[in-house]
């Protein structure tokens, strides 16, 4: 798998690096202003986008590649197994592709999977349509298209590559994408929704809409009282968490606002012993307010993350 990395790799260095540059001559006698590029400069960039998009959208490993062979998969459980609902065909072709892709080594976040069914159904519980399904794969594999280094424009880039892939291979996937009141009732986290922060201050510049899922399943917990909170498995504590961290960044969901806040993890509970919380009055707060809490002996609700940035996690709730 690493191995097909290269092709995007390499295509976000030619963007970077074949938009031609001024020479000190040039740029002393001839200023060119940013906001007016000679329409030489933009016919090029626009040719450099367009490689860019051909080698993301062609090769063996690349996410056109991946597009294909899962809505193959798709088009394959449609037209033979009428009884079964979107739902478990989406659910059908991630279990595939997560097999596939796991039979020698393959994707961390895919092993977990493997052995955390619940996983899997948070993914496809919050994905709307074969096109999330697809994104997730997608970004599971090919990390690097989140990266700060590559080009601003890759996920727009990655979607439009998607679309037309699977509106060309899978030509009745539009047809079960849910309405925009849907969207908003099951909460699912599709690049179309975008969510409008409650205390916008407090994270500017983060683009909470865009977070990505993660192989994490955060469970209420209660100290007993009034207390709550999210217990960590320590497994997720240590891939996804640093020591160096002071707290973290959570946002929940009010109907179509986020909630921010920080929490401490600055704390030998949360990395000794079998403690794991992430405690706040904000946390508390939103799961009464909302239904969470109290629940009943023994089954505390469980919720899907998703990381918006580093030390920034976006919390869904998983509908029972």
């Amino acid at each position: 798998m690493d191995g097909d990395k290269g092709y995007i790799q390499a295509g976000a260095g030619i963007v970077a690096d074949s938009i031609p540059r001024k020479n000190s001559k040039n740029a002393a006698t001839k200023p060119m202003p940013e906001s007016a590029p000679s329409n030489a400069h933009v016919v090029h960039r626009r040719r450099v986008m367009g490689f860019h998009k051909f080698l993301m959208k062609h090769g063996i490993g690349s996410p056109g590649y991946i597009a294909r062979r899962m809505a193959r998969d798709y088009r394959a459980l449609s037209e033979s197994s009428s009884s079964l609902d979107e739902h478990k065909i989406l659910r059908s072709i991630l279990v595939r592709r997560i097999a596939s892709q796991t039979t020698f080594g393959g994707p961390k976040e895919y092993k977990i999977a493997k052995m955390r069914p619940e996983i899997i159904d948070a993914v496809t519980d919050h994905s709307s349509d074969l096109l999330s399904v697809v994104r997730y794969a997608v970004l599971v594999e090919h990390p690097e298209l989140k990266n700060t280094h590559a080009p601003s424009s890759s996920l727009d880039l990655l979607d439009e590559v998607l679309k037309e892939i699977l509106d060309s291979d899978a030509l009745d996937w539009l047809k079960h994408r849910p309405v925009e009141k849907d969207l908003r009732r099951r909460k699912i986290d599709d690049p179309g929704v975008r969510w409008r922060l409650k205390n916008a201050q407090s994270a500017p510049e983060i683009d909470w809409s865009n977070a990505s899922p993660c192989p994490m399943v955060w469970a209420a917990w209660s100290n007993g009282s009034s207390g709550y909170g999210f217990k960590v498995k320590s497994e997720d504590r240590d891939e996804y968490f640093k020591e160096e961290w002071k707290t973290i960044r959570i946002a929940l969901p009010i109907q179509d606002f986020l909630q921010v806040f920080s929490v401490n993890i600055d704390k030998p509970s949360f990395w000794e012993g079998e403690c794991r919380e992430l405690i706040s009055s904000n946390i508390g707060s939103w799961m009464v307010k909302n239904g969470y809490a109290p629940w009943a002996p023994g089954k505390p609700p469980k919720f899907s993350v998703y990381i918006a940035a580093e030390g920034c996690f976006r919390v869904e709730p998983i509908e029972s």
